[in-house]
Order: structure tokens, then C-alpha cells, then sequence
């Protein structure tokens, strides 16, 4: 079943990137939002993990949280797609279901 994985914490302060990728079918989708953001920016220490994630499924960051954070779109990991609140609602029905990480 598809599903929207929506992250919600910093990598560097909880393991919720890395547990949700235990689950995470090639079919599903992740949304970073709020300080989850902060992880696909290039050279964070996730940089290389968000670029193995997107060989397999769909990245996506909430785009105002992004901008609230002082990251620029042309920072965030190539590949990774941001999306403002009506596109997170899209998501949310576009996906059979959603799982939330924090």
C-alpha cells in the first residue's frame, strides 16, 4: 500500500529518518516538514543518506518550513521536491494512507 511518510524532527535529535526508512516501500513517499527540513540540505550530514532515498522513493520538503529555516531551494539535495501546503494536501490524498514520524 502507498503511503506519505511525514517526518517531523531533526535527524541530528531523533532517529525517525532512519526508522521510517526500515518501512519505507518503493511505492510510498516522504514529506520532511518542520525541522525535518534541515535534512535535505546539501552538505548536511544527511546529504548522502537523502541521495540514496531518492534513488528508491519520492522526497518531498514543505517548502515554507524550508524558507523559515533560512534554507534556500537551490540548497536542498538535488532531486528533492518542495511543496507548499496545498501541495502536502494533494499528497495526503493522493497516498492510500499516511504514517507520521516524530
Amino acid at each position: 500500500m502507498p503511503i506519505l511518510h511525514i517526518i517531523n524532527t531533526s535527524s541530528t535529535m531523533h532517529s525517525s529518518l532512519q526508522s521510517c526508512l526500515r518501512v519505507a516501500q518503493k511505492d510510498s513517499a516522504i514529506i520532511l516538514i518542520e525541522d525535518a527540513v534541515i535534512a535535505a540540505k546539501q552538505g548536511s550530514h544527511t546529504d548522502q543518506l537523502i541521495k540514496d532515498i531518492l534513488e528508491k522513493i519520492k522526497l518531498f520538503v514543505l517548502d515554507p518550513d524550508v524558507k523559515a529555516r533560512g534554507i534556500k531551494s537551490n540548497q536542498l539535495v538535488q532531486g528533492v521536491e518542495p511543496v507548499g501546503h496545498d501541495g502536502f494536501v494533494r499528497l495526503t490524498v493522493k497516498y492510500e494512507g499516511t504514517q507520521t514520524w516524530s
